[in-house]
């Protein structure tokens, strides 16, 4: 995943990994209780910016709990790779407050856009310490706060990973 040329089945195949380990090792879970100190007042729309969103299956999940608690959101993916944000424009299909954007994260979010708050969820751990300075100071410029989830590496984490990525690979579906 981490490849420029990585093929868009392939990437697709990743994608769908990195959203079964969301749901079952709890990362949504996770992001949903950061974004949830950041919110206020539910009467008014909060922007929402998911950096290196892959499918958007982070944005899905907070969309689903927006709608259940009455919350507002208006949920943007970016990813600098064109075949992600179509299979997120596909995994998100009914979900009209969420839109992604094809970009470098660098290149997105200037010029004064008001972002209420950044997420980003198994992404930094791909960046050198330069590109993470640089992340920072962008999620510093949020209304609100931003939220980061990451993973850290470990012979136990390796072994989650690997457990539930090949616990329901027969039972996959197009």
């Amino acid at each position: 995943m981490d490849q420029p040329g990585i093929p868009p089945d392939q990437l697709r195949e990743n994608l769908l990994e990195l959203d079964k380990l969301n749901r079952y090792l709890g990362g949504h879970y996770v992001t949903l209780q950061g974004v949830k100190k950041l919110l206020g007042e539910k009467n008014r729309v909060y922007k929402i910016v998911d950096i290196g969103c892959g499918s958007g299956d982070t944005l899905k999940y907070l969309a689903r709990w927006a709608r259940k608690h009455h919350y507002r959101f208006d949920l943007t993916g970016v990813d600098n790779n064109i075949h992600a944000i179509k299979h997120l424009k596909q995994h998100c299909k009914g979900f009209p407050e969420i839109s992604g954007v094809v970009s470098d994260y660098k290149d997105y979010g200037q010029n004064g856009m008001m972002i209420d708050i950044y997420i980003s969820s198994l992404f930094c751990h791909h960046l050198n310490n330069e590109a993470l300075i640089s992340l920072f100071r962008q999620f510093k410029m949020a209304r609100r706060g931003f939220v980061i989830n990451d993973l850290q590496r470990s012979p136990v984490a390796y072994y989650l990973v690997w457990l539930v990525t090949r616990s329901s690979e027969g039972n996959r579906t197009g």
